[in-house]
């Protein structure tokens, strides 16, 4: 990366209070808003010779604020859906033996868990414990196959779930008395 242009930087940190209160319109989230502002202005430093024309900065800007923001909140989206912390008692469950005060999760979560594919199965309970690059090692696939099927296979999990039990959540699962 070049030397930073004071001129850019000044325009940028001008521009800086405007563009958090648009992103922060748009998301309704400070620290969101305030993410996306500082992704923005690092990648307007780190693209500064694709901005052609200095008058078109502020357009610039709000476009590549637009689109980060965008990704931001698709990211958080995804996270949400089915946390991994959600998901850690699956595992708890079928490794812990059966006491009377111990909390098991819905019966209809372990049985759609073991109605996945194998290797399905095998990443959702292991990607509990470890990263996704470490159980892709470990069952010798790529971890961009790994990625993608363990995604996959919490998205079905999150449908077998809202159709039999009318939530998507294996918390919310906790009560829905479908045992």
């Amino acid at each position: 990366m070049s030397p930073p242009d004071p001129d850019l930087t000044n325009a940028l940190l001008a521009l800086r209070p405007a563009l958090l209160r648009w992103a922060l319109a748009r998301s309704h989230k400070p620290e969101l808003a305030e993410d996306a502002v500082q992704q923005t202005l690092l990648k307007a430093l780190e693209r500064k010779a694709q901005l052609r024309h200095p008058a078109a900065l502020k357009s610039w800007l709000y476009r590549i604020l637009s689109r980060t923001l965008s990704d931001l909140q698709r990211a958080q989206t995804r996270e949400q859906a089915l946390p991994d912390s959600a998901l850690l008692h699956l595992s708890d469950a079928q490794n812990a033996s059966d006491t009377a005060d111990e909390v098991n999760p819905c019966p209809c979560v372990l049985g759609y868990v073991e109605r996945l594919p194998a290797l399905d199965q095998t990443l959702i309970l292991q990607s509990l414990q470890q990263s996704v690059q470490q159980t892709a090692r470990s069952l010798g696939i790529s971890p961009n196959l790994a990625s993608v099927r363990l995604h996959r296979a919490r998205r079905a999990l999150r449908r077998q779930l809202q159709q039999h039990c009318g939530t998507h959540s294996v918390q919310s699962c906790q009560d829905c008395g479908c045992a």
